[in-house]
């Protein structure tokens, strides 16, 4: 378990290097829901193309701190991709590390 201070744009580099680091593997995250502020539990990966039209998306995640996922195992068995408020992470577990912010 390794806890991190981080916060901002600093915080947000952070998650998407440790994305990176899952290299498609799933990632379990604890995140702050921006709309409401309830705890949201995601079993989720990044790197799945899956259901895509080709085209992409029409603005950068990155600019708005987000970052695109799939997430598996939602509650009623529907998987779906969603964005993730990369700004609201409490906890991230990735490649069985635990990583926690602060």
């Amino acid at each position: 378990m390794t806890i991190i201070t981080l916060q901002g744009n600093a915080k947000c580099d952070y998650i998407r290097q440790l994305f990176v680091k899952a290299s498609g593997h799933f990632v379990n995250l604890l995140v702050e829901k921006k709309t409401t502020g309830e705890d949201r539990e995601m079993n989720c990966r990044t790197g799945v193309s899956k259901h895509t039209n080709g085209v992409g998306l029409s603005f950068d995640p990155n600019k708005y701190n987000l970052q695109v996922v799939w997430e598996a195992n939602k509650a009623g068995g529907a998987e779906s991709y969603r964005m993730v408020n990369l700004i609201g992470v409490k906890t991230m577990k990735v490649n069985g590390e635990e990583y926690i912010f602060e």
